[in-house]
């Protein structure tokens, strides 16, 4: 037997080891695109490799029938990026959400395609033109989120009711009557917990109720003495009968 060369070996546990494959400096010098042109404007990154990534995943949605010459192809390429240009991406989610729109678009019109080829079973044409359909608002939610994450939403007006309570004070939305509360009102809107007090005329109460005082005058029994009220002079009276001796 023969002994094992121990330099052999050295050198060869401390060869590197070979590399996988290409490495991306995410971040760095060699994947930023500072030019405002090209994958940029259409993807809306600085990155280059998110660029590609995001701009062959949105030409990979498109179906193109078997055959299809290159000059078509790449037409529909170009449409492909355009259609992601009118998008108009600011950054990275942009650009993701511009390729799934794109892709969404694709698969619909695709499936719309398909679902008027003739000779075929209704149950097929319908199950494709419902796929079509969800796919569609699908599509329009991406682009409502869009729109909200630019700021550029639907505004939501709210108008409240305002009260003017007595006293001249101004209040906003539910008043609660009682402490209670939590009940709907008439309009069927349920009430808050808060309670406001508000000024509020004084209960009626009984003139006898010793308790709060009388607030109506007592009234006189039979036999209470007053003085009679004297007759007025434009009184009627009467008169004596003039055939009378």
């Amino acid at each position: 037997m023969t002994k094992p060369n121990s330099n052999a070996a050295k050198r060869q546990s401390d060869t590197p080891p070979a590399k996988l494959g290409p490495t991306v400096d995410v971040g760095g010098p060699s994947d930023m695109d500072d030019k405002p042109t090209g994958l940029r404007s259409v993807c809306g990154t600085r990155s280059k490799a998110l660029n590609n990534i995001l701009a062959n995943q949105a030409l990979a949605t498109l179906w193109l029938p078997p055959g299809t010459k290159w000059e078509d192809q790449d037409r529909r390429y170009q449409a492909a990026m355009m259609a992601m240009a009118e998008f108009k991406p600011a950054d990275g989610i942009e650009g993701m959400m511009a390729a799934q729109a794109v892709g969404l678009h694709s698969a619909s019109m695709e499936c719309l395609r398909r679902a008027m080829i003739s000779d075929q079973p209704f149950e097929a044409a319908d199950r494709l033109r419902k796929q079509a359909a969800n796919l569609s608002r699908t599509f329009l939610d991406v682009v409502a989120a869009l729109d909200r994450k630019r700021g550029k939403g639907t505004q939501v007006v709210r108008v409240e009711r305002v009260m003017v309570a007595p006293g001249g004070r101004a209040i906003v939305g539910n008043v609660q009557a009682g402490a209670t509360g939590g009940g709907p009102d008439r309009e069927g809107v349920g009430h808050g917990s808060e309670t406001r007090e508000e000024p509020h005329a004084p209960p009626a109460r009984l003139a006898h109720d010793a308790a709060h005082g009388a607030i109506l005058p007592s009234v006189w029994g039979e036999n209470s003495g007053r003085e009679a009220l004297p007759i007025a002079s434009h009184a009627e009276r009467a008169l004596p009968d003039a055939r009378r001796a």
